[in-house]
């Protein structure tokens, strides 16, 4: 549940976090990838990361 301190912050940031979702998916990928190279074998599909489907 969302506490009524963090609502205003969640609110504020939101349309900000909403217009750059690809970005922020891209970026999360690549730092997760660099430190767990392993979890490219079997866990996720390499052809969606690939086409940037995932």
């Amino acid at each position: 549940m969302l506490s009524d301190e963090s609502r205003p912050v969640i609110t504020a940031t939101l349309p900000v976090v909403a217009d750059r979702t690809g970005e922020i998916a891209q970026r999360f990928y690549r730092h997760l990838f660099s430190a767990h190279p392993e979890l490219l074998d079997g866990v996720f599909s390499r052809g969606n990361q690939a086409h940037g489907h995932q």
